[in-house]
């Protein structure tokens, strides 16, 4: 009897060059949306959604998303590594365990889903008119500068307190103003509404996301 594995089935070898091309084309697609709100975070964010029909806007959404979560992911691991090395010893990866390191990923996208759920009930309170697509475009993308503003404040540390600072408040305006965008420009909530509507979403995030990580660690 051989011990050799046996080979790949073609419709497996399929199915994975089928998903292998799907996330490098929203990929892209997610790279072409970055640049335009990077730019301009209220026109920018509208110009880029409308390029795309809903179903990958959606996918382009999940994207912004996972990039969040994996900037994220890093401020957590590098942040507790370097108080790790602070009492003579690191953090290796291979020091996680599976459930720790499914626990802080999940962690890690809670921000993102909460964030979405506040964008739907902003949006049926203010009778907007967009989509569900557009709840998690508007979400996955308002969460990319704070994610890479904690990615960079891990890697600065607290001798640049200054600079996170600096960075903090640029990050936290573009997220702002990419959600008015988004309430106003994509969810279709009038003006009048989508000025309240953006303190109450990051409020609603901030007490839901505190509520589902009390859950899981506490």
């Amino acid at each position: 009897m051989s011990g050799t594995a046996a080979a790949p089935a073609p419709a497996q070898v399929a199915l994975g060059k089928s998903i292998g091309q799907e996330v490098r084309a929203r990929s892209k697609d997610a790279w072409e949306g970055i640049k335009l709100f990077a730019k301009s975070p209220v026109g920018g964010l509208q110009q880029s959604f409308e390029m795309f029909e809903p179903s990958r806007a959606m996918a382009v959404g999940v994207i912004f998303a996972v990039i969040y979560e994996l900037l994220l992911f890093f401020a957590v691991y590098h942040a507790a590594d370097k108080l790790a090395s602070l009492f003579g010893g690191g953090l290796p990866a291979s020091d996680l365990s599976i459930k720790q390191g499914l626990e802080i990923v999940f962690a890690c996208a809670v921000p993102f889903i909460t964030l979405t759920l506040s964008s739907m009930i902003a949006r049926s309170v203010f009778r907007g008119k967009g989509s569900l697509a557009g709840d998690v475009y508007t979400a996955g993308a308002s969460l990319l500068p704070l994610g890479l503003c904690v990615a960079v404040a891990s890697f600065l540390g607290p001798a640049n307190v200054e600079v996170i600072a600096a960075l903090g408040v640029f990050a936290l305006t573009y997220m702002i103003l990419m959600l008015y965008a988004g309430c106003s420009r994509i969810a279709g909530i009038p003006e009048t509404g989508a000025a309240p509507a953006v303190p109450i979403m990051l409020l609603l995030t901030i007490w839901l996301t505190k509520v589902v990580i009390s859950a899981i660690f506490f």
